[in-house]
């Protein structure tokens, strides 16, 4: 329905000026990150097309539009076409002459100015903080909204006077298209500019790789030419390690095309190739496609870039897909980020110092740092200062008064202090002498002393690190030296009695029975472990491993006595993971999978090998068949491993384990996830046992207290409450045999013994006084 509202309404929830009943044609346009608005035709000769002016207000599709044209399109029918913009462009009547944000505001922060004043809200997801002041001037609150995005990324949705800007909008919902030949209705457009096949990384201080190169998967791709496409790409990190990972994940990103469908649906409705198609009805802007292009040999990742929505037929008309709009470039965000410093530094013709810590200037011909304003905010100076005559000092301070009222011996024609005599303290011949020395830096070579006291705070004048004497005498205890650290949070970390090992390993394994020593006594199935055997002919760690034959597979079930044994990666904000486990025999595939979408999640080797599976290779012994991998559990929900044999020869699994990937490149130590069995413990048994005690009638429904994957055994019998004041009296002649029928429910594919239903046939009566069901349980848990 099609409503139009007078140019200062805000309330919206009426009809307004008039509904729109005879509207020709009226189609939404909404682009990510952009154009948003409502085209519509109408009969100029009809009374309502009156209500069609600029600045009156649309609502379409519970959406609100202000309209901005009109005009008659044929002047012979007397059709009237509107442009209307959605309402959030009404931030741009909205202005900040100045406004600057100082370095570490948020984005939340950043969002509330924009939307200070007017009549919208604006929320984020986003929990960046800037680096760098955020300076708006002369703008308009629309224009600032958009720059920050084109500048620092996100994603925005536009809900009436509600504005989000989220890292992203869309969902993955698993939609998978094919496209192999040229098909009417859409149109491809392949762009190989930007692919990148091999890269000549440079990190900070002109860090640069042994290899040199990085290179990617597809640089022998028979689309690309016979050689690399080689570009070198600066990052802004200091050690090789860091160079390394941020070059990988940077190639995995260019090495591929940039694709762009344009779909048109009233075109591809004519042809038979519409039903595969069809589901893109559904998508949403930002929602997230696979494109399997069987000529390229590529399956694409795109983006719903933008949609064309046909309100009368209630369809989308045409649709977008491809890569978002890139960012600014490294180069010229690097350059506007300069540009807002230096904006801020000389605001007003004034220069504001904070915004100049980590400002060097180095005499080329010596190599020497002569100017350095450290990122703590020190001023170092090397080198001969003249100070000119016509320099003027802060008021009531006068330098050769200062000189003339301390002892600094002879200065030195060569720039160097010889001797110097400031009370008590003598510098002579390179040392200090003193008693005491309060500085907010001292930099120096070796440093001796018979006794040192060091002690580091934090912002909240907290004790961090204590060298020295860290506790002093108390009593007869005397007092205690060495080193002490303590965590932002007040843990202690080390002191002289060595380190906790909390600190070593901060996170648990999330792996259930990740030795398999827990098992099913008759199918050797492991708990919490879909398939493959419990041996204990070899193993790793304690007596026990997982037998796989060729081509069987094991997987984390996702459920089990009322248990959820899948790992959830929000336990440690969906950071990046690391997997480790020992094999031993056959060669091994490994898959991590995402409950969100049921697809396997991108796995980095070691090498930095990224594919969605990890296949092992055959190992003769467990000390060769030490195997990690990395990934990102960038999706919500839990996840579950897969190990399938693909050798030709069994294979064995122990001491398996998930964790944060603390140093991206190796595991901790090894240690039992939830439900494992260390060497010490006497394993438990899975065997129940349960009794009860229900009030008699003809049929009885129970429901257990545990919940069993195997059928338990249940008997019953009736029993009479003696405690009764009728204690003594006879209990009756009843010859009952109870039918017993087990309750049986299905979770996630997986079958649990949940309770039972239990009648007495033939001539049961109605009700016994003070009469009892009582039920035995017997079942495996």
């Amino acid at each position: 329905m099609l409503t139009v509202y007078h140019s200062k309404e805000t309330n919206f929830n009426h009809n307004g000026l008039s509904k729109l009943h005879e509207c020709i044609s009226c189609f939404i346009k909404e682009e990510l990150n952009g154009l948003f608005e409502v085209e519509l035709e109408y009969p100029a000769n009809s009374n309502k097309a009156a209500h069609l002016k600029k600045w009156n207000i649309l609502k379409v599709e519970n959406q609100l539009f202000r309209i901005y044209n009109r005009e008659i399109k044929d002047a012979g029918r007397q059709i009237l076409k509107v442009w209307a913009r959605h309402i959030s462009y009404d931030l741009s009547f909205f202005f900040l002459e100045e406004n600057i944000l100082p370095a570490g505001s948020t984005v939340q922060q950043v969002l509330d100015v924009l939307k200070q004043g007017t009549p919208f809200s604006m929320t984020t997801n986003i929990s960046y903080s800037f680096e760098f002041p955020v300076v708006f001037r002369e703008i308009d609150n629309l224009a600032g909204l958009f720059q920050m995005i084109q500048l620092y990324g996100g994603e925005i949705k536009r809900n009436n006077f509600n504005i989000e800007l989220n890292y992203q909008i869309g969902e993955d919902n698993g939609v998978l298209i094919k496209y192999g030949k040229n098909l009417k209705g859409v149109t491809e457009t392949v762009n190989m500019d930007s692919v990148i096949t091999r890269l000549y990384p440079v990190g900070n201080d002109e860090i640069r790789l042994p290899e040199k190169y990085i290179d990617s998967p597809f640089i022998n791709h028979s689309e690309y030419p016979p050689y690399p496409i080689v570009k070198k790409v600066s990052f802004d990190v200091y050690d090789e390690w860091t160079l390394r990972q941020a070059a990988q994940d940077y190639i995995s990103q260019v090495d591929k095309p940039k694709i762009t469908y344009e779909v048109d649906f009233v075109e591809l409705e004519k042809s038979d190739a519409y039903r595969g198609y069809a589901n893109l009805q559904k998508l949403k802007l930002g929602d997230l496609v696979m494109v399997r292009h069987e000529r390229l040999g590529l399956d694409v990742k795109l983006k719903v870039l933008s949609y064309e929505k046909d309100v009368l037929r209630g369809v989308n008309s045409k649709i977008t897909l491809g890569s978002p709009k890139e960012n600014f470039m490294d180069f010229q965000l690097s350059l506007l980020k300069a540009k807002n410093t230096v904006d801020y530094a000389f605001r007003k013709g004034k220069l504001n110092s904070a915004t100049l810590k980590g400002l060097k200037i180095v005499n080329e011909n010596t190599n020497i740092t002569t100017f350095e304003i450290t990122e703590e905010g020190d001023t170092i100076i090397n080198g001969k200062v003249t100070i000119g005559s016509g320099t003027i000092f802060e008021e009531g301070y006068d330098p050769s008064e200062k000189m003339d009222k301390v002892e600094l011996g002879e200065l030195a024609y060569h720039d160097a202090v010889e001797k110097a005599m400031l009370g008590t303290t003598i510098i002579e011949g390179g040392y200090l002498k003193t008693g005491f020395v309060d500085a907010s830096r001292i930099d120096t070579g070796t440093l001796n002393a018979n006794q040192v006291n060091i002690e580091a705070r934090d912002e909240e004048n907290n004790t961090i690190i204590k060298i020295g004497k860290i506790a002093p005498e108390e009593g007869n205890t005397p007092a205690r030296y060495g080193i002490r650290i303590t965590g932002g949070n007040g843990e202690l970390m080390l002191d002289e009695y060595g380190i906790d090992p909390r600190f070593i390993k901060a996170f648990k394994n999330m792996v259930w029975n990740s030795s398999f020593e827990r098992f099913d006594p008759v199918t050797k199935i492991p708990q919490y472990w879909t398939g493959g055997e419990s041996t204990s002919s070899s193993s790793f760690d304690n007596t026990h491993s997982l037998k796989l034959d060729p081509g069987q597979a094991s997987e984390q079930v996702q459920s089990a006595g009322g248990y959820a044994p899948r790992p959830d990666p929000a336990w440690w904000d969906n950071k990046k993971t690391r997997v480790s486990f020992f094999k031993k025999g056959g060669e091994v595939q490994v898959q991590v999978f995402s409950e969100y979408d049921y697809a396997p999640f991108e796995l980095t080797r070691e090498d930095g090998t990224v594919l969605t599976y990890y296949n092992t290779g055959p190992s003769a012994n467990w000390d060769e068949g030490r195997y990690t991998f990395s990934f990102v559990p960038d999706k919500p929900g839990r996840l579950w491993i897969r190990f399938s044999n693909i050798g030709s020869s069994a294979a064995y699994i122990d001491a398996v384990q998930m964790e944060p990937d603390f140093n991206g490149k190796y595991p901790s130590f090894y240690t039992h996830g939830p439900f494992s069995v260390s060497a010490e413990e006497i394993p438990l048994s899975d065997t129940w046992l349960e009794y009860i005690n229900v009030p008699y009638a003809p049929s009885v429904s129970i429901q257990f207290n545990q919940r069993y994957t195997l059928p338990p055994t249940v008997t019953a019998s009736l029993l009479r409450n003696m405690n009764d004041a009728n204690d003594g009296t006879a209990f009756g002649n009843y010859n009952l045999s109870p039918n017993i029928d087990l309750i049986i429910e299905n979770e996630g594919g997986y079958l649990f013994y949940t309770g039972a239903f239990i009648t007495f046939g033939g001539s049961a009566p109605g009700s016994i006084a003070n009469g009892f069901v009582s039920i035995q349980v017997v079942g495996r848990v």
